[in-house]
């Protein structure tokens, strides 16, 4: 999902807590949106990817070192078919491997 000239249609985030916690998104996304990843320390090493209902990825937002704060990254449901699907944020900090998850339903 990422943000067009208006509201997106959907998001998901995967926000911090102490280090990375989930937080629930938006309503259904049809078209773009925005997926939002908050990072309280600095990720040597980074992944935000979603996955499809059998465990499938079928798209990786991003890949490598993340900065501490809040990152936004596009995501294009018009690709998806209708469903729920898994976006997964992993991170390597110093305090140690962190991995969340959020829901995103694709609707038409």
């Amino acid at each position: 999902m990422t943000r067009s000239g208006s509201a997106p249609t959907g998001t998901c985030s995967v926000a911090s807590g102490p280090r990375f916690a989930p937080t629930r998104g938006g309503g259904p996304a049809s078209g773009r949106g925005t997926v939002r990843v908050s990072v309280s320390a600095q990720a040597r090493q980074a992944a935000v990817s979603a996955y499809d209902a059998l465990g499938r990825r079928v798209a990786v937002l991003h890949g490598g070192p993340l900065a501490a704060g809040v990152h936004e990254f596009a995501l294009d449901a018009a690709s998806l078919a209708p469903g729920v699907y898994v976006v997964r944020a992993t991170a390597n900090t110093e305090a140690g491997a962190v991995v969340r998850s959020d829901r995103l339903t694709v609707a038409r």
